[in-house]
């Protein structure tokens, strides 16, 4: 007997925004890539756990958004249907695991990476889940504002390949 059912999983696994986490990890790849050296083999192993560190606490964020938008979300038709609205997540269920997978990630990159990456994985996250979500009901300053955390995760690939950011 599974311990949680696959709808269940499902529903936590849409929390995460799974097809935005997936475009942050390609641009973490790509600063990792791009911050590597040309003339050492290429670390596998680094960029594993960094992508690990940048998916938990972008993952993360995302549950916060949606923990925060829970509100709004039930009365929009594009989002009624998501977990928290619909109750198939309970909302303290929902803040539990974004807050642990947010803290999670940068823990995780700074035990195994290095304290950079740690640093640019919280403050994007930070950043997201403070900044740029509430300032979506406000202003259209959330465009440029959110534009921000999103660029990071390339910052956090070049820091887990070099451990300093350059110019």
């Amino acid at each position: 007997m599974p311990l949680i059912s696959k709808s269940i999983f499902s529903a936590y696994l849409e929390l995460t925004k799974p097809r935005i986490l997936m475009m942050v990890l390609v641009t973490t790849v790509l600063g990792f890539a791009l911050g590597g050296s040309v003339l050492a083999p290429f670390p596998y192993g680094r960029l594993l756990l960094t992508l690990i560190g940048t998916g938990l606490a972008s993952g993360g964020a995302a549950v916060l958004n949606h923990y925060l938008e829970r509100e709004v979300d039930s009365r929009m038709a594009r989002t009624r249907n998501r977990p928290l609205p619909q109750g198939v997540i309970p909302p303290l269920a929902a803040l539990i695991f974004g807050v642990v997978l947010l803290a999670a990630g940068p823990l995780f990159l700074w035990w195994t990476v290095n304290t950079l990456a740690a640093l640019l994985a919280l403050s994007s996250g930070v950043l997201y889940v403070l900044v740029y979500t509430p300032m979506k009901r406000y202003t259209w300053l959330n465009t440029p504002m959110g534009a921000i955390p999103g660029a990071i995760p390339p910052m956090i690939g070049w820091a887990g390949a070099r451990g300093q950011l350059d110019v």
